[in-house]
This record gives C-alpha cells, sequence and structure tokens, in this order.
C-alpha cells in the first residue's frame, strides 16, 4: 500500500499559541510539534496533553486510543511515545484556570 504525505499531517489543539496542522515529518516529537505551535500558552496544563490516534485496521471503523502525557518544564514527556500519521494531540488547560467576571 502506497502512502501519499503530501495530506499526512498531524494536528495540535488546545493550549498552545498556534493551533494548526503540521505536514508529516518522519520522527517528529511532542516536544517538537509544541514549539512548531509557538509553544504553551500560560494556561496550558503540561501535566495533561492527549494524544489521540485511530488504531482501527478496517478502513470502515474508527477505533481511537487515548494516550496520556505530562510535559517537564523543557517540554519533555514522560512516556517515549512515537507521534504517527494523523495524531491528534490536544494541550488541556489548567485545572485552576478561572474566566474573568467583570
Amino acid at each position: 500500500m502506497l502512502i501519499n504525505f503530501d495530506c499526512v499531517r498531524y494536528t495540535i489543539k488546545g493550549e498552545v499559541n498556534d493551533p494548526k496542522e503540521v505536514d508529516f515529518k518522519d520522527g517528529l516529537t511532542i516536544s517538537d510539534l509544541i514549539i512548531l505551535s509557538g509553544g504553551l500558552t500560560a494556561y496550558a496544563n503540561p501535566k495533561d496533553v492527549r494524544i489521540f490516534r485511530n488504531i482501527s485496521t478496517d478502513g470502515n471503523k474508527k477505533i481511537t486510543k487515548e494516550i496520556i502525557l505530562e510535559l517537564d518544564d523543557n517540554l519533555i514527556p514522560n512516556k517515549n511515545i512515537l507521534l504517527v500519521a494523523d495524531d491528534i494531540v490536544t494541550v488541556n488547560s489548567s485545572p485552576f484556570r478561572r474566566n474573568n467576571q467583570f
């Protein structure tokens, strides 16, 4: 099976400065993806980063695996996870974030 890598991407969402889709690059890490998206916002919770990965073997089914990571102060994850094509990475908000009310 041939894969057209021109349309394969990673997606990063949530509390990053520039949420986006990034073209597939073999060997790209979570840290690289966060840096490419402009880094974490002030509201990011580095202890709650999630990767959503399609693990279906049948093209008709959508089976998603959720991988939960924690980042240290240098954006290094606590698990050695390689990103694969079409991964969706979400950086969640701090649980202590409150919206201002005026």
